[in-house]
């Protein structure tokens, strides 16, 4: 499913190059222009003189809202992608749940709210998942291509498709490789609990890795990253849009959290956590990129479970 995602990604980025460029390509030639550069000169009807009128216009140097060192943020995105295959071999090749756990599985000491993934209908799971993951990918390509619904948006919009790339990498390791995720928390799907369904589903090692929903805290960050660098790029938001602006950003989690527990893939508080752990990078890696990367260092880490990134910021406070 991520290699189908990742195929996604790597053709929406070069239709939006192509695309892009000859919007670039139009845009770059003035009306008229003066031989200096710092000079233009706009066409003013001047009934008196007859003639038109120059202008010296001082060049604008306006402080780029994020700051992006495109080698670090490439390196990021080429180890993510490496280490992304070997680490969901890995976590499917959990050993076989036994007989006897499942004759174990506790269904009376467990709270109300991750009770109703038990309350589902068995039949309806394998199209529940199969909706959760083409929602899913619909979203991960739609909700990045709204860069270009927005002008603002649309003059970085290379810039801010390199920091998309980079949240979901760093979102796909955190649950990959953190002990938050998978590989170091076991926890049955709801699917084991089904006496009703069939014993290959109930029994597989990928039955051991229900906390957290990858599903959720990737649609979760692509959402918040879109309503963030939304939010930055028009300051003049009120607090009362802004607050509508993440409310609508919720919407997409929310709905593939549905299908999720739908699917008997997880229990709600495995989607909760994967919508915060979602957000929070939806929000946090656009807010890195708003200071100079000069008191930052990254790296890539191994240990005996696996790789991935790690990074380390010393800000300074004035």
């Amino acid at each position: 499913m991520k290699s189908f995602i990742r195929t996604f990604f790597i053709l929406f980025l070069g239709i939006s190059i192509y695309t892009s460029s000859i919007a670039q390509i139009h845009d770059s030639f003035p009306l008229i222009q003066n031989d200096s550069p710092h000079l233009v000169k706009p066409v003013i009807a001047d009934p008196l003189l007859k003639k038109d009128s120059e202008i010296a216009v001082k060049p604008i140097s306006a402080e780029p809202i994020y700051h992006m060192n495109y080698w670090i943020t490439t390196s990021i995105f080429v180890v993510g992608l490496a280490t992304d295959a070997p680490a969901i071999s890995r976590i499917k090749a959990k050993s076989v749940i036994s007989d006897q756990e499942l004759d174990n599985l506790d269904r009376v000491n467990m709270n109300s709210i991750d009770k109703w993934a038990l309350q589902q209908d068995y039949s309806q799971a394998k199209s529940s998942a199969k909706y959760s993951d083409y929602t899913m990918t619909g979203l991960l390509v739609f909700l990045p291509a709204l860069t270009f619904a927005d002008k603002p948006l649309r003059k970085d919009w290379f810039k801010i498709l390199m920091m998309y790339y980079e949240t979901q990498t760093v979102t796909f390791s955190i649950y990959n490789y953190s002990f938050l995720g998978p590989t170091f928390i076991n926890r049955y799907r709801p699917m084991t609990y089904y006496e009703n369904a069939a014993k290959g589903d109930r029994i597989s090692g990928w039955d051991r890795s229900s906390f957290y929903s990858g599903h959720v805290a990737s649609t979760a960050a692509a959402s918040f990253f879109m309503a963030k660098v939304y939010a930055d790029y028009h300051p003049e938001l009120r607090t009362g849009s802004r607050i509508l602006l993440y409310g609508a950003a919720s919407v997409p989690p929310l709905v593939i959290s549905y299908f999720r527990v739908k699917s008997l893939a997880h229990f709600p508080s495995d989607c909760m956590v994967g919508f915060g752990l979602g957000a929070l990078c939806g929000i946090i890696i656009p807010e890195l990129h708003k200071h100079h990367n000069r008191n930052m260092s990254f790296g890539v880490f191994s240990t005996p479970v696996g790789s991935g990134l790690s990074m380390s910021w010393n800000p300074i406070f004035k």
